[in-house]
């Protein structure tokens, strides 16, 4: 049922829209369940993110076991390697880089609510070296925990805001059964088995599971009444989005992230790809909890074409604007006034003037970042392309006339989910429709 109390053992849904589709995709159609909820801040689990890794795959060395040697030596390797891991949230967890993520177990087992914390009646967390260690010695299955890496932590008042603007966050309360599925079931199946099934993916395709369906299955029971209201054809294009980011963030892969170091002079015309922004950020970077230069997410760069103002090397800020943004007004003279970037301050009053109108805006990258986007193809330079030859094209045709080209179906239809999500991120940061 649907509450305003927030405390341990409450849950929360993100919201239906494009608010996270567009920002951070993991949080789109999320299920979480806040474990730790006091007066210095509160802690929630994602429920409903499963992955392909397992704890080969992470770097879960604190939870080692001073006998898993010994284990290893004497062939009892159940347990210690093959675990399937759970994307709990984006504190702490994947996306850390040269240290060992927060990791713990949920479970549903009686027998060991006495060397357990209780979430709510029926959930319990236990370290994963105890739950390893009882896989271990036999009293328990592996496929008995949930290994969740990562968490999502508020800081104080800080989810309550959240929860009174009411644009982001559902709250509510469910029983273990609802959430983790019934382990009273004639099946008897353990609890990796009910996961699996709640959130198998809603296109029925068999990939890895997003976790949709758990969602709307609390949703329809928390806020019932408006479920009418819902645009079921732009919560499908949502849904594909948090698939998107499935594969390319849960799976095991290898980043590489090659960088161009060479310099990038002053006027060069760059050109966003078609394939690379549907996400808002390239995909393989992760969201940064410092300096992330995608705070506003980047669907703008989706087919977008850029001219640089001053010369860039990997240790130089990137000034850039944007050559083909909508129309955002116009001037005393009638002609159009185009978006030239999200830039803020004296970025927003930045002015390009065009022989009929003008560009408002730019926009700044941190150093090293453009080049990073270089090495990865999401941006590529334009070579013979003049910016005084694209001004002259039709807006819709200037990343074509920049060299721009789909060469595959995949690409093609891929190009098309990235004009859908830059369509709503013109609606979301500007406030204007954009003509298909």
């Amino acid at each position: 049922y649907s509450t305003d109390l927030l405390e341990q053992g409450s849950v929360l849904l993100s919201v239906p829209g494009d608010y996270w589709a567009l920002r951070r995709q993991y949080f789109a159609k999320v299920v979480m369940l806040i474990v730790d909820h006091d007066d210095q801040g509160t802690v929630g689990v994602v429920l409903n993110r499963p992955t392909e890794l397992t704890a080969a795959d992470v770097d879960l060395s604190d939870s080692e076991l001073f006998t898993d040697s010994l284990f290893q030596f004497l062939g009892l390797t159940q347990g210690l390697k093959d675990w399937k891991v759970w994307f709990g949230g984006d504190c702490e967890g994947l996306e850390c880089a040269g240290r060992s993520p927060r990791h713990f177990c949920l479970h549903t087992m009686e027998r060991f609510a006495g060397n357990s914390n209780r979430v709510i009646n029926g959930v319990y967390i236990m370290s994963f070296r105890q739950a390893k260690l009882l896989v271990v010695t036999g009293q328990a299955k592996k496929e008995d925990f949930m290994l969740v890496v990562g968490y999502t932590g508020w800081s104080r008042g800080q989810l309550q805001d959240e929860l009174n603007r009411g644009d982001a966050w559902i709250l509510g309360a469910a029983d273990g059964a609802l959430l983790l599925g019934d382990d009273s079931a004639e099946d008897g199946a353990p609890l990796q088995g009910r996961l699996e099934r709640l959130n198998r993916r809603e296109d029925s395709s068999g990939g890895l599971g997003d976790g949709v369906n758990a969602w709307w299955r609390l949703y329809e029971t928390f806020r019932p009444n408006e479920l009418k209201k819902v645009d079921r054809e732009e919560e499908a294009h949502n849904s594909q989005m948090i698939r998107r980011w499935v594969d390319a963030y849960l799976r095991p892969r290898e980043m590489l992230r090659s960088m161009s170091l060479h310099l990038v002079e002053a006027g060069s015309i760059l050109r966003g790809s078609a394939t690379h922004w549907r996400l808002g950020r390239p995909e393989g970077s992760w969201p940064s909890r410092n300096k992330d230069p995608w705070m506003v997410p980047g669907q703008y760069l989706h087919k977008a074409v850029l001219v640089l103002l001053s010369d860039c090397t990997p240790r130089d800020p990137a000034a850039l604007v944007l050559l083909n943004g909508p129309c955002i007004g116009h001037t005393a003279e009638g002609h159009e006034v185009f978006f030239g970037g999200p830039g803020t301050g004296a970025e927003a009053r930045c002015v390009v003037p065009l022989p009929r109108g003008a560009v408002l805006g730019r926009f700044s990258l941190p150093p090293g970042v453009l080049h990073e986007l270089l090495g990865n193809k999401a941006i590529e330079e334009a070579e013979h392309a003049r910016m005084a030859q694209l001004m002259e094209m039709p807006r819709p045709e200037r990343w074509l006339g920049a060299g721009g080209k789909l060469e595959t179906l995949k690409e093609v239809k891929v190009s098309l989910e990235g004009d859908r999500q830059q369509r709503k991120w013109y609606k979301e940061y500007l406030g204007i429709p954009v003509d298909e």
